[in-house]
């Protein structure tokens, strides 16, 4: 499943390239994590399948003893067993109930509320800001250090295009 995330080219982009493709990485592991979990003999489903008995088992335990449940606990307990079955086993209905709200749900909170304040940053494009910082720090590191290195002529160490004295490091 990792040939579905395209590897990023080296240059520009290098560094929004590299985040797409974690991110991408990251959903295939969760969605082939979740695939082994639900298949029929993972050690996982059947552990469910065990709890499932033992849930079901109590219920009727408790029904024997003359506990009849109220129509209210009977469509509660049934909501928990499917609540937990769905997310245990379905990488869809996790990657909707916690990965996305986990990982994108604060972006798109802040561009909510901050794009009509006017606050700068709040209207997303993290990825963007970090590419652009990124590209900035390897502008910088193609012009090298800046420092004048002067040919030092004669005696003293100083230079025509520099005419102060020059101190090796």
């Amino acid at each position: 499943m990792s040939d579905a995330c395209a590897i990023p080219a080296t240059g520009n982009g290098f560094l929004a390239g590299m985040l797409q493709y974690f991110d991408c990485q990251a959903q295939t592991i969760g969605e082939t994590g979740y695939q082994a979990l639900a298949s029929p003999g993972s050690s996982v489903s059947l552990a469910l399948t065990a709890l499932l008995t033992i849930f079901i088992a109590l219920y009727g335990i408790r029904m024997l003893m003359g506990q009849v449940p109220s129509l209210g606990e009977t469509m509660a307990g049934i909501l928990k067993i499917g609540i937990v079955l769905a997310l245990a086993t379905s990488w869809a209905a996790y990657r909707v109930i916690a990965y996305e709200t986990v990982l994108h749900g604060p972006a798109e909170i802040v561009e909510a509320i901050g794009s009509p304040s006017g606050l700068p940053g709040a209207e997303g494009g993290l990825v963007a800001r970090l590419q652009w910082a990124d590209d900035r720090i390897v502008a910088l590191s193609a012009l090298g250090t800046g420092r004048f290195d002067p040919v030092p002529t004669g005696q003293g160490g100083t230079s025509s295009a520099n005419p102060e004295k020059y101190t090796p490091i």
